[in-house]
């Protein structure tokens, strides 16, 4: 099984505070992951500074690889690209701006960033959505609603 998230050995500081010490973790293609623990055992500290926010220092002899890159040199727009980004549990919804919309989108940036082409038209877009949402059993409304609408957790 191919896996997409390698991290070894991570430790990360917050100022002058050691938050995480020997963090190793992997996460497979195709596996669906859970991370879970008591509030306050470092479960936003590691995504956060997997993801590159600014207050958090990873000590330098960590490594941490998506899809056999190396995420820790990478600016945090950078690794969004890759696909690597947080979400937060309980986002302020956004009227008018359809999950819909707001995917494709994202998607395009990423592409454009890749240096791939942009999906040609919405429709084209909307079906490949579809696809997926049924694939992972999602309501079709879901895809109608407003960014954030009844999201949580």
């Amino acid at each position: 099984m191919k896996h997409i998230l390698t991290v070894k050995n991570l430790g990360v500081t917050l100022g002058e505070k050691k938050i995480l010490s020997h963090v190793n973790l992997i996460l497979k293609s195709g596996e669906i992951q859970a991370l879970m623990g008591p509030n306050g055992s470092g479960k936003s500290t590691l995504s956060l500074a997997l993801a590159g926010h600014p207050s958090y220092t990873i000590n330098n002899k960590s490594s941490a690889m998506l899809d056999r890159k190396d995420l820790l040199p990478l600016k945090p727009e950078e690794r969004a690209r890759l696909g690597l980004f947080v979400g937060f549990q309980q986002p302020v919804a956004i009227p008018g701006v359809r999950v819909l919309n707001f995917l494709r989108l994202a998607r395009n940036n990423i592409n454009k960033g890749n240096n791939k082409k942009n999906i040609e038209s919405i429709l084209e877009f909307k079906n490949q959505l579809t696809r997926e949402a049924q694939r992972l059993a999602l309501e079709p409304e879901f895809l109608k609603r407003s960014l954030n609408d009844g999201f949580s957790g």
